[in-house]
Order: structure tokens, then C-alpha cells, then sequence
């Protein structure tokens, strides 16, 4: 039997609709949210993150912040895949739909919001959050909405999704600003996953510096190769996003110690977090091919996995990296695009290896005191009840 299809264009003209309904609805004072009594909360992700994958972190926040909100609230978390799937991780229930353009998958989408007193988005001005705040806010329910730099929907750019959201809580300061919004703003800074934080500090470094994050132009991966000499080993781990940035990068890394890994796993990763000296995230605002990136790294995620493992952090001062990463503590701050500072930084802790560990704790301390998941929980639960 065919599955129905709901027209794309259709569902554009659907959401346009709506939004004229609630507008009008707004200017008549009609329309109002009520306060939940907090018995569901349900997580929206555009993309589906996998446990054993290396994606992001836009796509792992989401996914760590549902599994430990779970141990607190009977929480879902909703995103999209290639296939239908319903996941039990312990408390928390994952639903991965193909797509809600098919009926059977929008219904079972809209009977989550239905049930929910709490809807979260993850992704601003994506088509699924705007639908998803157009829908909620029908139902009456509270709609949260957290930005992970992600892409925009230029169709619905336009609208007045705002006026819906009863609240803006960003992964950062730098978050907030580039939101623009006068009210209903609160930073949230992210946590680290336990198996992060769990691991023993490893005292005996290898002569190593270590990347991991996705392999983009933005990630400024040119310049730390460009910063590194010919007898300092690199490991870069991440995902192929850009085939023409990697070849790039393979031409750069020749006659250098530089060692590429795309399929790392978590517990691989975690392993090359104990073993490295310092991780390295050069993210650019201008990257090589001279396009301009407005927040190339909203918090860095990868340097509080580092922290937490016990490694000393080196970061750019672009985004919210500034804001993690408390310079000549537990790590240091440079400026982006700049091979020479990098490499300076680079080689004072591969040459000082005892101030790197002591760095690393310090680090790890910053972590466990300021972004555990349980942290983060907390503060969005306060928020949601506000």
C-alpha cells in the first residue's frame, strides 16, 4: 500500500496558514500559554545522532541533555533518520521518523506534542522547529527553544515565530547576542557526557597534540597543521564534510607526523583525549576559502570532552570558545588564523609537559564544578517553570 504523502509545498502553505490564525489570535489578547504541570517533556532534533557515530556537537547536545532529563521527568526525544525507529535508552524514549511529510509519522509526531507540557527545539529557524512551535503553541503548550548554530529555512525566516517561544536558552553568551533578542534570552552552557567525566586522569602524556570535530573549513584545521613541525605527532579525528578541505588537508599534512582518523567511536576518542598533551580547536571566522562564519563554534563541546578527560585545551578567540576555556589555566586563548600564536602555545606544553597536566587538572576541576549534565538539567527545569 502507498504511504500518503503531505506536499511539501502544501505544508508550507499549512504553517502560513496558522501563523495568520495565532497572529490574529495574539492581537485579540486570546490567546494564551498556561502553565504546565511538568509531567512530559519532549525533545525536538532535526538530525538523528547515533551513539556510535562522531557528528557534532549541535547533535549530541540534545541527545545528552534528554538522556539525563529523562532520570528526572518522563522525557522524548524526536528526530529524523533514514528509517522509522523507536529506541529505549533506560529512561529516555527515542523516536526517529523519516520524515513527517508521510501521514502515519505525522500523527504519531503530532500525538507526542499533544501528550507533551513542555516542547523543546533544537536548531533555530529550521522548518521542523518553526512547524513545531506553530503547532505547540495551538495546544497551549510551553516551547523552548535552543540554538545550535544550524541551518536556516529561508521560507519561515520571515515569519514571527518569536512571539510564540516562551524561551531562548542558548549554549552561550555568544549565542544569546547573535539572537538579538531583548527578552526571554538565558545562557545555558552544555555538559559533559558521563562516560567523559568518569574516565581516571592519565599522568603519562604522550608527545602528542590532538583535533577532533568535524573535518570544515570553519574548523580552521589548515592553520594548526601549518603551526606544527615536522617532529610533533597530530591526531585529527572526525568526519569527511568537505572532500575538496581534505584533500586540501592531506597536501598540507605531507612529510609531517599527522595522522587522520574518520570513524572514531566514543570510547576511541576518549582514549586519544588521555593520551594527547593538549587538544587543539583552531575554528575560524573567515575560513580558508575566505567565506565569513558569524559563530563558527557556539560553545565547543570538544573542549569540555578534553577538560573532562584531564587535557589542557588551546582555542581561538571566536565564539563562545572564550567563555569555556579560561586562558593560561586550563588552557590557552589565541587568535584565529594566526599559525605562529598556535604554534607558540603548541610548543610550550609539548616542551612543559608538567605544566600541561597541571593545566589538565585544573581543567577537569572547571568541568566537573561548572558543566555536568545534571548541571544543565537542573537549570532548564528551573527554566521550564519559570
Amino acid at each position: 500500500m502507498q504511504i500518503p504523502i503531505i506536499n511539501r509545498s502544501k505544508l508550507k502553505n499549512i504553517t502560513i496558514l496558522l501563523l495568520y490564525k495565532i497572529a490574529q489570535l495574539l492581537q485579540q489578547n486570546k490567546f494564551q500559554t498556561s502553565k504546565a504541570q511538568l509531567r512530559k517533556v519532549v525533545h525536538i532534533s532535526p538530525q538523528y545522532f547515533s551513539n556510535d557515530s562522531y557528528i557534532g556537537g549541535g547533535e549530541r547536545y540534545p541527545t545528552a541533555l534528554a538522556q539525563t532529563m529523562a532520570t528526572y521527568v518522563n522525557t522524548v526525544l524526536i528526530s529524523f533518520g533514514k528509517t522509522r525507529q523507536t529506541i529505549m535508552q533506560e529512561n529516555l524514549r527515542l523516536e526517529v521518523y523519516r520524515s513527517i511529510r508521510t501521514l502515519p509519522d505525522f500523527i504519531f509526531y503530532m500525538w507526542e506534542l499533544v501528550t507533551a507540557d513542555i516542547v523543546h527545539c533544537h536548531q533555530y529557524k529550521t522548518f521542523i522547529t518553526n512547524l513545531t512551535i506553530l503547532i505547540s503553541a495551538l495546544l497551549g503548550k510551553q516551547v523552548f527553544v535552543t540554538d545550535h548554530a544550524g541551518w536556516m529555512d529561508n521560507y519561515t525566516d520571515s515569519l514571527p515565530i518569536n512571539k510564540l517561544v516562551n524561551g531562548f536558552l542558548t549554549v552561550s553568551d555568544c549565542s544569546a547576542k547573535l539572537l538579538s533578542l531583548s527578552d526571554k534570552v538565558q545562557t545555558i552552557y552544555g555538559g559533559v557526557a558521563q562516560h567523559f567525566v568518569d574516565v581516571e586522569i592519565n599522568e603519562e602524556r604522550e608527545r602528542k597534540v590532538l583535533f577532533v570535530g568535524r573535518l570544515m573549513p570553519h574548523k580552521g584545521i589548515n592553520y594548526l597543521i601549518d603551526a606544527i613541525d615536522k617532529n610533533t605527532p597530530v591526531e585529527i579525528i572526525g568526519r569527511k564534510y568537505d572532500e575538496i578541505y581534505f584533500s586540501k588537508l592531506k597536501e598540507l599534512a605531507l612529510d609531517k607526523q599527522i595522522k587522520f582518523i574518520t570513524n572514531a567511536i566514543d570510547s576511541e576518542i576518549i582514549a586519544a583525549y588521555r593520551s594527547a598533551t593538549v587538544t587543539v580547536l583552531p575554528s575560524v571566522d573567515v575560513d580558508i576559502n575566505g567565506w565569513k562564519h558569524a559563530a563558527p563554534e557556539l560553545l565547543g563541546l570538544v573542549l569540555l570532552e578534553s577538560m573532562a578527560c584531564g587535557t589542557p585545551v588551546i582555542c581561538t578567540n571566536v565564539g563562545g570558545m572564550p567563555e569555556i576555556v579560561v586562558d593560561k589555566v586550563t588552557g590557552f586563548i589565541v587568535p584565529p588564523n594566526d599559525p605562529k600564536a598556535l604554534k607558540e602555545r603548541i610548543d610550550y606544553l609539548i616542551d612543559n609537559p608538567n605544566v600541561a597536566i597541571k593545566m589538565g587538572k585544573k581543567a577537569r576541576q572547571r568541568v566537573l564544578e561548572e558543566f555536568t549534565w545534571e548541571a544543565v538539567v537542573k537549570r532548564c527545569l528551573i527554566a521550564y517553570n519559570s
